[in-house]
């Protein structure tokens, strides 16, 4: 049997043989300065529930920790541990209590100094990093530790990038989406571009209704892009949206429970999932419009919520911000039952 003839969805191969990482959860990065920990729900999680796990203590060296990556490929996860910081850590995927980062990326070299979002590309084997301060989108080897040179930079006054957070890396199209908060704009470039260049796609101007842009995810299955707005709203997209196009749908009002929305992605059975400052995380139906109550909430003393602010999920549905998938997986050894046979291909 060919290899071709046997596509099988990541989300579940990975799951059956990956590095211990079959569960089905929910990551939280809390922002202020009472918990500085990442709290780790059931995808299930409903009302005033306490997490299943929470990374927190000294040796984590998280501080008001802000973006969070998971690489399910690897079982690793990477956390901005201070949004005022320079550096990104690296943590087994089930990291727990008081432990200590596997890997730091930190110093001179890497020209990170205010990380905000993180994706890691395990395909490519590559980190992208956001960096506010520098208005950069800076790309380093995913393996990268210490005090290394990244191996591409976005920057400079033709990519159009300030004040910039929110990053998906689309690994079908080989494309970067970065939110840009100054210019209320999402801007699009090629997955390998390098120095100062244009975006190829800028979604901007008055009908888009971008005014206070945070965090982005993009559905290659229904070919939408997710943007979260501080101002209390998610606003939806067409992926290929250029210009001033206005919103296919848009979710807000006093219904919503919405306050301070930043992490956004959405899962493989089309639930939109919401983190927000405002101690709630929120879950809507992938075509939810206008103002509607969630379908379920994460919210309550015993949550452990604090700021909430980076968001992602085994279960989300495409790309590198929580990844999960699709990635193709190629069984070698179909008719003998080897589950080590398993490789990760790229189509």
């Amino acid at each position: 049997m060919k290899k071709s003839a046997i596509l099988i969805l990541a989300a579940t191969l990975i799951g059956s043989f990956g590095p211990g990482v079959g569960r089905a959860e929910i990551y939280v990065m809390n922002s202020q300065s009472v918990t500085q920990s990442m709290t780790v729900y059931a995808d299930s999680a409903d009302g005033d529930t306490a997490p299943i796990r929470t990374l927190e203590g000294p040796d984590t060296g998280l501080y008001r920790p802000g973006g969070v990556a998971i690489d399910r490929v690897h079982g690793e996860m990477f956390l901005v541990p201070d949004i005022l910081d320079e550096v990104v850590n690296v943590y087994p995927l089930d990291a727990d209590g008081n432990q200590a980062p596997i890997r730091s990326l930190e110093g001179v070299n890497t020209g990170i100094v205010d990380a905000r979002a993180v994706a890691v590309d395990p395909v490519n084997d590559e980190l992208y990093v956001t960096d506010k301060a520098t208005n950069s989108v800076r790309v380093f080897s995913r393996t990268a530790d210490g005090n290394v040179a990244p191996l591409r930079v976005i920057e400079g006054s033709n990519t159009g990038l300030d004040f910039i957070l929110g990053l998906f890396i689309d690994l079908t199209h080989d494309e970067i989406f970065v939110s840009s908060g100054v210019s209320n704009s999402i801007l699009v470039f090629p997955r390998t571009a390098n120095g100062d260049v244009e975006p190829i796609r800028a979604l901007e101007g008055p009908s888009t209704q971008l005014g206070s842009n945070q965090w982005i995810f993009v559905s290659l299955e229904h070919d939408e892009l997710y943007v979260s707005q501080r101002g209390g709203s998610i606003t939806v997209y067409p992926r290929m949206a250029d210009g001033d196009v206005a919103p296919v749908r848009r979710i807000a009002g006093s219904n919503t429970m919405m306050q301070f929305p930043q992490g956004i992605l959405l899962t493989d059975d089309d639930e939109l999932i919401l983190s927000d400052e405002a101690n709630t995380v929120l879950v809507f139906p992938r075509l939810a419009d206008g103002n509607v109550a969630p379908a379920r909430s994460i919210i309550g003393a015993a949550t452990g919520l604090d700021g909430p602010f980076g968001l992602a999920s085994t279960r989300a549905a495409e790309g590198s911000v929580g990844f999960a998938g699709p990635l193709p997986m190629f069984y070698d050894g179909f008719e003998s039952g080897d589950a080590s046979a398993w490789s990760l291909t790229v189509p």
